[in-house]
């Protein structure tokens, strides 16, 4: 106010680049509050002081019904023991249960497991330059009970082919030993061509007997005991076995079979 009446300075700024930086920086904040919230695994960032800075909802569910009000600001001890109180633990358990997850924010890093609301989850934690604590928590329920699944149906499998082996051995046993008996049966001996034929039937028996014993190899391999015998095999021999049990398929075929003549000159080689 002057006496020639009323005055008025102004003074103006351009302060265009400073909301741009504003803008950016909000616009920044918005992406990273978005791709944290994509997040499927349960995320939670916590301060050096172990108080919890951001979340995404995945995190929020697992203190729904145990704590009212907004996380954030809310420590790790104390949102640890209220889920301990959640879970009617006694005073020791709930002191444990507080150890066990300040233990996980506080350390360099670590891997963890925890149990909430009957799921099981891996807890990833790693510190941040700030000396807070970015913790991520999976999911691991569904892999779990597939493991335990297999588990059990590699286990049921075993145990259905060793029983099964036994149970196959019995007949087998039994065939092969008739057919040793009438090979050597003295009072009524076979011709020719019928010990021929029987010779097909204690081979192929003997045969089989081997299979069974590698279907119980098979259980051993799974359980990382398989025995090796390493010994000389004879590669002719051998192979002629292979021709003979093969022969009465390939005759009902109509198929030759024929053997190399360098076979023979091969001799033994070392095998299991």
């Amino acid at each position: 106010e002057l006496d020639d009446g009323r005055h008025v300075i102004a003074a103006i700024r351009d302060i265009s680049e400073a909301v741009q930086t504003r803008r950016a920086a909000q616009l920044a904040a918005d992406h990273l509050r978005n791709a944290v919230e994509c997040i499927e695994d349960a995320f939670a960032v916590f301060d050096p002081e172990g108080r919890l800075v951001t979340h995404n909802s995945a995190f929020q569910r697992l203190y729904e019904g145990v704590l009212a009000g907004p996380l954030i600001g809310r420590s790790v001890a104390e949102l640890a023991r209220a889920v301990a109180v959640a879970e009617g633990l006694d005073a020791a358990q709930q002191e444990a249960l507080v150890q066990q997850r300040v233990g996980l924010v506080t350390q360099p890093a670590s891997v963890g497991r925890l149990e909430r609301l009957g799921r099981v989850y891996r807890v990833v934690s790693r510190r941040t330059q700030d000396g807070g604590a970015v913790v991520v928590m999976s999911d691991r329920t569904e892999e779990l009970q597939r493991e335990e699944a297999l588990r059990k149906a590699s286990a049921a499998k075993s145990d259905f082919l060793s029983s099964m082996s036994h149970e196959l051995r019995t007949p087998l046993n039994a065939v092969l030993g008739f057919a040793q008996l009438l090979r050597r049966d003295r009072k009524a001996p076979l011709n020719e061509r019928q010990l021929g034929m029987l010779e097909h039937i204690v081979d192929g028996g003997e045969h089989l007997l081997h299979l069974i014993d590698d279907v119980l190899d098979l259980t051993r391999i799974e359980a990382g005991t398989v025995p090796f015998s390493i010994e000389p095999v004879d590669v002719a021999s051998t192979v002629a076995q292979a021709v003979t049990t093969l022969a009465p398929m390939a005759a009902r075929a109509e198929v030759e079979l024929v053997v190399d003549p360098s076979v023979a000159a091969v001799g033994a080689v070392t095998a299991d």
